[in-house]
């Protein structure tokens, strides 16, 4: 199992990966994650689940700066149940810069809302759920796109993934 099942357990992790100092390519990338039990009396309840991360990148052909942050809420822990469920959100927004003069810049959102995705407890695997998403860009010469969906799970494996009407079945 994954959870310190103390009641009052919370788990804080922080870290950060950098490139080595006068790399060509530099990066600098950071987490910031919790998680805590919550119970109902002794019995656990819930886990709450906080993530958020910073980033950026240089190259001679691309920079990137980007920030995401995620929160869920896992519960059906107890062995009454079969699943675990898990409800959330993740939001990520970044800024590219393209070009040797570094002169085509891109910044994009994704917005995903988790609704009710099942675990299987036994094989770890996602039984079912939905999400919705909404995946936007903006050019710096003012060209823009948006475009939202979702993506239903199915068991052992299989989900669609619906983009403005249009399916597409994946697997893995």
């Amino acid at each position: 199992a994954f959870l310190n099942l103390d009641c009052s357990f919370i788990r804080d992790t922080m870290f950060t990966v950098t490139s080595a100092p006068g790399a060509a390519r530099s990066y600098a990338f950071s987490v910031d994650g919790s998680h805590q039990l919550i119970c109902n009396g002794l019995v656990p309840d819930r886990v709450n689940v906080s993530i958020g991360t910073t980033g950026e990148y240089f190259g001679p052909r691309l920079t990137y700066n980007g920030s995401s942050n995620h929160a869920s809420i896992i519960d059906q822990l107890t062995s009454d149940f079969t699943e675990y469920r898990s409800n959330g959100t993740f939001n990520k927004t970044g800024t590219y810069v393209l070009g040797v003069n570094q002169n085509r810049t891109y910044t994009n959102n994704l917005s995903i809302q988790n609704t009710a995705i099942l675990y299987d407890k036994a094989t770890q695997m996602i039984n079912s759920g939905p999400s919705t998403f909404t995946f936007s860009g903006t050019f710096n010469n003012g060209d823009s796109f948006t475009r939202t969906g979702t993506i239903t799970f199915t068991r052992n494996k299989p989900a669609t993934v619906t983009v403005n009407g249009q399916d597409y079945p994946i697997s893995w």
